[in-house]
């Protein structure tokens, strides 16, 4: 008997770690084929089940909704938790106590620290007004560097 739950609609792919008490439901892709692992399989003509290479490894008390993709090379600490439909690319690190929110795209090679919340969008009872712009760009701390991570401006026009 496990100590974990994944639905059975969960794609994976890779070898993968998925600690205590986690439930990843419909839908998830964990341990998706980078570009660099695709390349190598197509120049070597096997099958990705004959390929041997890291997955996702994920801590305890997680919870992955569905429809979210996290390729290979992805860690993930203890007490994670994701909205519907998250994207996180490869060699990315997350910290314990991390949420992560409906729609959040985390391009590769990133390292987020413990007890952070990235949410790319309004949160409930916000008013936007005319004319406005809209920023998502999201910094996370490395070390003692700034990382961004999404610029992406929309203007709304008047009207």
């Amino acid at each position: 008997m496990t100590d974990h739950f994944v639905d059975r609609t969960a794609r994976l792919y890779g070898i993968n770690s998925i600690g205590k008490d986690c439930m990843v439901l419909e839908d998830v892709t964990l341990g998706h084929p980078s570009a660099k692992i695709l390349q190598e399989i197509s120049k070597l003509k096997i099958s990705i089940s004959e390929y041997e290479f890291n997955g996702v490894t994920i801590g305890s008390n997680a919870m992955i909704r569905s429809g979210s993709i996290l390729y290979s090379d992805v860690k993930i600490g203890d007490n994670f938790r994701t909205g519907h439909t998250i994207l996180i690319r490869e060699n990315t690190t997350i910290g314990n106590n991390v949420l992560v929110g409906t729609n959040v795209i985390i391009d590769g090679n990133t390292m987020i620290g413990n007890s952070a919340a990235i949410k790319a969008y309004p949160g409930k009872n916000s008013t936007i007004g005319r004319p406005s712009t809209v920023r998502t760009q999201v910094s996370l701390r490395v070390g003692t560097a700034m990382k961004p991570m999404v610029n992406r401006t929309r203007t709304i026009p008047h009207g």
